[in-house]
């Protein structure tokens, strides 16, 4: 179940507000309780909250800046330690300039002949816990947020890869594959009854890998080009010499987790409208390398690019509103600003590029 928060910045507006808010009521309810009010008393009580509120939304732009960094190497505590103790002084300064001007004389020079580093840090320590106790709810607040859109992202993941599931007769058993395949072992049961058994037991093992029900939403890359190899197979016995498959995976890449039938749309797209621009035989070239800590999976096939229909405005070549747009979402779920998916256009060859970063 997916819960539904109010965006990040409504949500930071919002308890900020109502921290302050609240601080500042149970505050003057004690300082109420314990002191004689004057307008003056009451001025000077109440200038330092709108100082700490302004201070503390600020403080959350170099933390948002720098929080990743810090977080790799260990330095974050340090930081908010620092990043606290200065926004104290600095709420401890400008409470006193902006004070001023209601003081008298006696009260200014004995303040002025006791300033040191030193005092300032001892008068902080009503402003320094405060400070502190903010950055703390700050960051836990963050971390739970993110650790909640994770947990969002990782629900959705698995939704699409379940839809993929569902949706496999119609992104890879279409039956336009199906009639050819059916209409090739047809032909071959009296020519060839071997090749045709064959084809049969390709076929049916291939449909046993897509009917099978899996609750699992990546695969390693092995696992996904073995299914590939059965789908190829079963269109080579269609075209004979007219399909040329050629694969080049690293065994890193191979161990490689992918979302399960993150590739299919792609290599059915490539056969059925390579054969229709790419001199024969069709070439396709599946490539897999690791790169760091990302994935590089291309498929090249040689033809060219058709571009988009003009009555419709879908691309005819890879069926842009089904193919790609399908692979783009569930990279994005899956994999949010760690995964890229670019089209290169040749004149004589169009490939398909997906990165993966973990």
């Amino acid at each position: 179940m997916i819960i539904e928060f109010p965006k990040k910045n409504s949500l930071f507006w919002i308890l900020q507000l109502s921290g302050w808010s609240l601080f500042y009521l149970n505050d003057l309810f004690l300082f109420t309780g314990y002191s004689s009010i004057t307008p003056k008393s009451l001025i000077l009580f109440s200038i330092t909250f709108p100082i700490g509120f302004a201070l503390t939304a600020a403080l959350r732009y170099p933390y948002r800046r720098l929080q990743g960094k810090l977080k790799i190497i260990g330095l974050l505590p340090v930081y908010i330690l620092l990043a606290s103790l200065i926004t104290a002084i600095l709420w401890y300064l400008l409470d006193l300039l902006i004070s001023m001007p209601f003081w008298d004389q006696s009260t200014y020079d004995n303040w002025l002949n006791n300033l040191t580093v030193r005092s300032l840090i001892r008068r902080n320590y009503l402003h320094f816990p405060i400070i502190l106790l903010w950055s703390a709810l700050y960051f836990g607040i963050k971390f739970w947020w993110e650790k909640n859109d994770q947990r969002e992202l990782t629900e959705k993941a698995v939704i699409l890869a379940q839809q993929a599931q569902l949706q496999m007769l119609r992104y890879q058993l279409n039956p336009h594959f199906l009639f050819n395949a059916l209409n090739s072992i047809r032909a071959l049961v009296l020519e060839d009854p071997k090749t045709a058994r064959v084809m049969i037991t390709e076929l049916s093992e291939f449909l046993r890998f897509s009917l099978l029900p899996e609750g699992e939403s990546t695969k390693p890359l092995t696992q996904e080009l073995e299914v590939l190899k059965l789908y190829f197979d079963i269109e080579k016995k269609r075209f004979e010499e007219k399909l040329l498959v050629t694969y080049e995976i690293s065994p890193e890449a191979g161990k490689f987790q992918v979302p399960v039938l993150i590739i299919q749309p792609v290599i059915e797209n490539a056969i059925k409208y390579g054969m229709q621009t790419s001199p024969m035989p069709l070439w396709i070239h599946i490539s897999a390398q690791i790169t760091g800590s990302s994935l590089c999976l291309s498929v090249m096939n040689s033809g060219r690019w058709v571009e988009p229909n003009a009555t419709t405005g879908e691309n005819t070549w890879c069926g842009m509103g089904k193919g790609l747009k399908n692979i783009q979402m569930r990279l994005e779920n899956s994999y949010p600003e760690k995964h890229a998916l670019t089209i290169q256009k040749n004149p004589d060859n169009v490939t398909i590029v997906l990165i993966i970063t973990v």
